[in-house]
């Protein structure tokens, strides 16, 4: 699982990886990535967490990706693909209705 992780850091990797996604295959790339985000070290863990977030998205898991996008942006705010997350995480609050005070709410930055 180390060497999974690893290898996420190398982008050419990662993006097939991110290919191979698909909605019938989901749930098993969540399995497969939460074990790797289990095994390994927190500060390695943004790329891994991102690739976990966006399975749990096509698994129709939102609470998931924004956990995911959450917890990843505080390793690696610049990190590419969590620019990607988050724009399919806002498009998604959009395709439901939710304005800009839900989406905050969403992502813990409601008051309350």
């Amino acid at each position: 699982m180390a060497m999974m992780a690893a290898l996420t850091q190398i982008p050419a990797v990662r993006d097939v990886a991110l290919r191979r996604l698909v909605r019938r295959d989901a749930a098993r790339h969540v399995a497969v990535w939460q074990k790797v985000v289990q095994a390994t070290a927190r500060a390695d863990q943004a790329t891994v967490l991102a690739l976990l977030g966006t399975a749990s998205w096509v698994s129709r898991d939102g609470a998931m990706q924004v956990v995911c996008l959450e917890r990843a942006e505080q390793l690696a705010p610049r990190l590419s693909l969590l620019g990607l997350l988050d724009e399919i995480n806002r498009r998604s609050c959009a395709t439901y209705g939710l304005g800009r005070d839900a989406r905050r709410d969403v992502r813990g930055g409601g008051g309350g």
